[in-house]
C-alpha cells in the first residue's frame, strides 16, 4: 500500500488510501461497523473547499467522534468518543501515512507520554481511562503491560490527578473548564506488593466537594 507525504493530506487519493485502510483494519479486528463508510469522508471536500488542511483538521476533530478533540458540548465530551474507531484509525495509519508510523498502543504511549511533559491530566484521563481499556479488548496491548511499563510507572508514580486541567480544558475545546476538575488515581495491588491493573476514577462520579467552582 503506498504510503503518501503530508503534503497531500485530505487530498482525494490520500483520503481514500487511508479510508482503505480504516476499514481493512476494522474487519480484522472484528470491529467494523455499517457507519465506518463514512469515515473521514467530508476531509477531500472540505479541503478543496477551503484549500486549508489546519483549518479542516480543526473542524474534523472537533466534529469526528472518532478524535479526543470531538466536542458535543457537554462538560465531558470524551464520554461521547468512539474509541474503538479511535484505535482503527491509530493503528491503521501506518499502513499509508509517512508521518505516522506508529501503532496504536505505540501512538497511545507517544500521546500519554506529551501530555505528561505537558502536565496535561485532561489527555492522561481521557486516554488511561477510555483508550486503553479497548486497546486490551481488542488484543493490542494488556492493562499490566502498560502498568508495568517504564512509562506506566512514571504515571503511576506522581500524582498528575492533581494538576490543573482547566487550562487544557479550554485548549482542547476551545471554551472555559466548567469547573476545575479533580481526578483521582487508585492502583490495584496483588499478593506481591505489584501493580496489577491501574484504574482511575471517572470524572462524572466525582462527588461535588471534590470540585471547586
Amino acid at each position: 500500500m503506498k504510503l503518501y507525504p503530508e503534503s497531500e493530506k485530505s487530498t482525494f487519493p490520500y483520503w481514500f488510501a487511508h479510508w482503505f485502510a480504516f476499514q481493512k483494519t476494522a474487519i480484522k479486528l472484528g470491529v467494523w461497523r455499517p457507519y465506518y463508510i463514512f469515515h473521514d469522508m467530508e476531509k477531500p471536500f472540505l479541503m478543496w473547499a477551503w484549500k486549508d488542511y489546519p483549518r479542516v483538521r480543526a473542524w474534523h476533530r472537533k466534529h469526528a467522534r472518532h478524535h479526543y478533540h470531538y466536542d458535543n458540548g457537554q462538560i465531558a465530551p470524551w464520554l461521547s468518543c468512539d474509541y474503538t474507531a479511535m484505535v482503527v484509525d491509530w493503528e491503521c495509519s501506518r499502513f499509508t501515512k509517512i508521518a505516522a508510523p506508529l501503532t496504536a498502543y505505540e501512538t497511545f504511549c507517544y500521546e500519554i507520554n506529551e501530555a505528561y511533559n505537558d502536565k496535561n491530566p485532561v489527555i492522561i484521563h481521557i486516554l488511561v481511562n477510555y483508550m486503553l481499556p479497548v486497546l486490551e479488548k481488542l488484543g493490542l496491548c494488556t492493562n499490566e503491560e502498560f502498568a508495568q511499563s517504564k512509562l506506566g510507572k512514571k504515571i503511576i508514580d506522581v500524582e498528575w490527578t492533581k494538576w490543573d486541567g482547566s487550562e487544557f480544558y479550554k485548549k482542547l475545546y476551545g471554551r472555559e473548564a466548567p469547573r476545575q476538575l479533580i481526578y483521582e488515581n487508585c492502583a490495584v495491588f496483588d499478593e506481591d506488593g505489584e501493580i496489577k491493573k491501574t484504574t482511575l476514577l471517572d470524572v462524572n462520579k466525582i462527588l461535588s466537594e471534590n470540585v471547586t467552582e
